[in-house]
């Protein structure tokens, strides 16, 4: 990210990072990392049904899922993955 990025949009996206962090943590009581897979999966699913709906200040999230998504669907592990 420190090659690729203005510096303007290096500061954004790590304040969506951080963002996200903060929020995950919030849903778990504690360290998003360190809890199990269950618990994990429904901090995300909460997350990410929250930033598409209305009235929030998740823009951040969305941007960088719209990245991941793009990078792996555009990626061969995840073209084959997804066309099976």
């Amino acid at each position: 990210m420190s090659h690729w990025a203005n510096a303007a949009t290096r500061r954004t996206h790590r304040k969506a990072l951080d963002q996200i962090g903060r929020a995950l943590n919030r849903r778990v009581g504690g360290g998003f990392v360190t809890v199990d897979q269950e618990t994990a999966e429904r901090a995300l699913t909460e997350l990410d049904a929250e930033a598409f709906s209305d009235n929030n200040d998740l823009g951040g999230y969305r941007s960088l899922k719209g990245y991941i998504s793009g990078f792996y669907f555009s990626s061969e592990g995840g073209v084959v993955q997804e066309l099976k």
